[in-house]
C-alpha cells in the first residue's frame, strides 16, 4: 500500500499483511534528491514475522511485560511469552492484525489515508474489544504527521499502552550521525530489561552528539520544563541531512506519547526512535498507563520531518 502526493515528492509505503508496518518513508531535498529515512523489513525478516518490530505499531502496551502477567479488576491474565529471553512478552498483538483502508485523499502536495484495526476482544489475555484507527498525512516535500486513536467497546474501563517503531536510517552506519534527544530519565533496568524503578538523568545527547560507538537500549521518561511537542534528532553530517522525530508528549493534559524508547540494533545500520505512551512493564507498573473508559477514545500525536539544516 502506498500512499503519495501528486507532485511524487514524499511517499508512505504500508504493510496490511504485516500489521499495517511503516516499511517506506521517502523525502525530497531541496537539491531534488529523494531519500528514504526508514529501514525496513527485508524478505527474510518479513518471512520471520518482522522480530525486530520494524515500523510496527505496538498495543495494547509497548515494550515488555514481565512473565506476560497483569491483574486488572481483580483479574489475572497472561500474554505469551515472545521476547526472545522467554521471560516477558513484548509489544502487544497489533502487528498481527490486519488493518483496513477506511478514507483516503491525494492532492497536488498533500495525501492522506487512515486505516482501522477492529479487534474483538477474542484474545483471552486482553478480551477487550476496542477500534484503533492510524490516520497519516504527508506533506511535501518532506513531512508526515501521524494521528493514532484508540476506541474503548468494552463496557467497563480497560488498559492501555501504545506506542511505534519506526527505525530510521541516513545510510551506513550509525555510528558516523550525531543524535539529539528530548530532557527525561532513563529508566533503570534489571537483567531481563525490566525496570527497577529507579530512573537517572540521561544527559549524553542533550545537545547534538556523535553516536560513535555507544550502544542504546533503553526507556526514557519526557519531564522537566518540556513543551507538549518535543523532538529527537538525527543528523549527517558527511550527507547535511537530518530527520526530526517528533511526538505530543501530554504532560500538561491527558494521554499523549510520554516516553521515548531509543535502540540501536546489532547491525548498527539504523537506530529505532520509539514514541511511546507509557514506561516499560507499565500493565504492573502503572506508569502512565491511561485507564480508558467505556465509550472513550484516547489520542495520539506523532509526526518526522526531513532536515536539512544542523539543528
Amino acid at each position: 500500500m502506498i500512499l503519495s502526493p501528486q507532485d511524487g515528492r514524499c511517499l508512505l509505503e504500508l504493510l496490511p499483511d504485516h500489521g499495517g508496518a511503516c516499511q517506506r518513508l521517502c523525502f525530497t531535498t531541496p537539491t531534488g534528491e529523494r531519500i528514504d529515512i526508514l529501514a525496513g523489513c527485508s524478505d527474510a525478516e518479513l518471512a520471520a514475522g518482522n522480530p525486530l518490530y520494524r515500523g510496527a505499531w505496538l498495543y495494547p502496551f509497548p515494550s515488555r511485560l514481565a512473565k506476560g502477567r497483569y491483574a486488572w479488576q481483580g483479574n489475572e491474565y497472561r500474554f505469551p511469552l515472545n521476547a526472545p529471553d522467554g521471560e516477558s512478552a513484548l509489544h502487544g498483538f497489533l502487528n498481527q492484525l490486519t488493518p483496513q483502508i477506511v478514507a483516503q485523499a491525494v492532492g497536488v502536495d498533500t495525501a492522506a489515508i487512515t486505516v482501522q484495526y477492529q479487534y474483538d476482544g477474542a484474545r483471552p489475555e486482553y478480551p477487550f474489544p476496542a477500534e484503533i484507527t492510524v490516520e497519516y498525512r504527508l506533506q511535501s516535500p518532506a513531512e508526515l504527521h501521524i494521528t493514532m486513536s484508540v476506541h474503548n467497546l468494552h463496557d467497563t474501563a480497560v488498559p492501555v499502552g501504545v506506542g511505534w517503531h519506526p527505525y530510521f536510517s541516513l545510510q551506513g552506519q550509525v555510528d558516523a550521525l550525531s543524535l539529539q534527544l528530548p530532557r527525561g530519565n532513563l529508566a533503570v533496568l534489571d537483567a531481563q530489561l525490566l525496570p527497577t524503578g529507579a530512573t537517572r538523568p540521561f544527559l549524553d545527547f542533550e545537545k547534538l552528539s556523535r553516536i560513535g560507538e555507544q550502544t542504546i537500549d533503553g526507556s526514557m521518561k519526557l519531564g522537566g520544563q518540556l513543551p507538549d511537542r518535543v523532538a529527537a534528532q538525527l543528523w549527517s553530517g558527511q550527507r547535511q541531512v537530518g530527520v526530526a522525530l517528533w511526538q505530543h508528549a501530554g504532560l500538561t493534559g491527558e494521554g499523549g506519547y510520554r516516553h521515548l524508547q531509543v535502540f540501536i540494533p546489532p547491525d548498527r545500520r539504523s537506530i529505532a526512535l520509539e514514541p511511546v505512551s507509557c514506561g516499560v512493564n507499565a500493565f504492573n507498573t502503572g506508569e502512565n498507563l491511561v485507564t480508558l473508559a467505556p465509550g472513550a477514545t484516547a489520542r495520539f500525536d506523532c509526526g518526522v520531518t526531513l532536515l536539512t539544516s544542523k539543528p
